[in-house]
């Protein structure tokens, strides 16, 4: 028997990553599309994430240590590396220039919904 990719053998462990440090998966972005172009009502796509998130849960230690093993990682380093920013090489100007670019976005997205 063949080996797998790396993507295809870790395609569930990139969903869990994903599900834990942002709280959503690639696939609630896709069922989102679908519900957006007519093809998948909002409760269907409720009910196709929770088994998603249900499933992903459930194997959660499997995939944490497969994770782990795949890039020789401590428990300990792997909760560190999930809680850390996805954004170290910003410096603080850096980020705070970023911040205000979005608060200005945001402002004038309002200004212009009002007009």
């Amino acid at each position: 028997m063949g080996q797998q990719h790396a993507d295809c053998t870790m395609s569930d462990a990139k969903e869990y990553l994903k599900l834990k440090k942002f709280g959503v998966t690639e696939y609630t972005a896709k069922l989102s599309s679908l519900i957006r172009d007519g093809q998948l009502t909002r409760p269907e796509a409720l009910e196709r994430v929770a088994a998603q998130v249900a499933d992903l849960e459930e194997r959660g230690p499997e995939i944490r240590a497969r994770i782990q093993q795949a890039f020789g990682l401590t428990a300990e380093e792997f909760d560190t590396a999930l809680e850390a920013s996805h954004l170290p090489y910003l410096s603080s100007t850096d980020a705070r220039i970023s911040q205000v670019k979005n608060t200005y976005e945001r402002l004038r997205y309002r200004k212009a919904k009002r007009s």
